[in-house]
């Protein structure tokens, strides 16, 4: 059980590496448009809640909203820990914005969505 908490603790900080990516790049290219992340979120999101639900079993259950719980976990201890003692300006301002909070949504939702998914393809 603990394996499997720290494995989607692990998805979740993949998932922030790849909000925290997305809003270096665009804040250095174009910072105008940095609610772009909250469109190529979702469906990153959806990727990575697939191969992190892949090895549950064939069963109804909220296994997505535990995944997504643990993720949300790794964005709050990355956003309101890390970010504030490393200063990281672009992403300041990127969580000053409030597009965030749209993206935590998106960080809840798509692994339930990817696990209503695949517990519905699946032959029980």
């Amino acid at each position: 059980m603990v394996m499997k908490w720290l494995r989607r603790a692990a998805y979740g900080l993949e998932a922030w590496l790849f909000v925290f990516i997305l809003v270096a790049a665009l804040s250095a290219s174009a910072p105008d448009y940095l609610l772009l992340v909250a469109i190529a979120a979702p469906v990153a999101f959806y990727w990575l809640a697939v191969h992190c639900l892949r090895r549950k079993k064939p069963d109804w259950g909220s296994e997505g909203l535990k995944a997504g719980g643990a993720w949300l976990l790794a964005f709050g201890v990355m956003d309101f820990v890390l970010m504030p003692l490393l200063n990281f300006g672009p992403y300041a301002a990127y969580l000053a914005g409030g597009v965030h909070y749209l993206v935590y949504f998106f960080v809840l939702v798509a692994p339930w969505a990817a696990d209503k998914t695949m517990t519905g393809s699946r032959k029980i």
